[in-house]
């Protein structure tokens, strides 16, 4: 198909000043831009979701243990990506990802938060290797790994 095209008539509807413009109009930028629902509940960054209760404490806790040797990862700090929505074994969930600020590649850190924000687990990796953080089951690991890798 020809680039424009698509686009034959779509001036004709414009100027008939009826509903059918909104339509048309609403149909074009569904067809040029689609959207997942699933992303448009998402797109949120760590650092802004930690910053009220009880994501903030749910978060300071889970990242203690890496946050001394660490501390990019304090308050969500490092280079975020938006957040994507998912379900894992039928719970809702919502993944960040954060990675040391010039060292992207070799220091990564996601988390898996659950809607209310009082619960999270997360993965942490470094050259040293991956840690576990927040007691993942078996299900949030595998997610977690994924998230690692995307």
């Amino acid at each position: 198909m020809a680039v424009g095209s698509g686009l034959r008539g779509f001036g004709r509807v414009f100027t008939q000043g009826s509903g059918a413009a909104l339509l048309a109009t609403c149909l074009l930028a569904a067809t040029l831009f689609p959207a997942r629902a699933q992303d448009a509940a998402a797109g949120r960054y760590l650092f802004d979701a930690v910053k009220v209760q009880p994501w903030r404490g749910t978060y300071a806790a889970l990242v203690r243990p890496i946050a001394k040797a660490e501390p990019w990862v304090v308050g969500g700090r490092g280079v975020g990506f938006p957040s994507r929505r998912s379900i894992i074994e039928g719970r809702p969930q919502e993944l960040f990802g954060l990675c040391k600020p010039h060292d992207c590649a070799d220091n990564q850190l996601v988390v898996l938060f659950a809607p209310d924000g009082r619960r999270a687990t997360g993965a942490f990796r470094t050259p040293k290797g991956m840690r576990f953080l927040g007691q993942p089951d078996e299900a949030a690991r595998r997610a977690l790994v994924a998230g690692l890798g995307s």
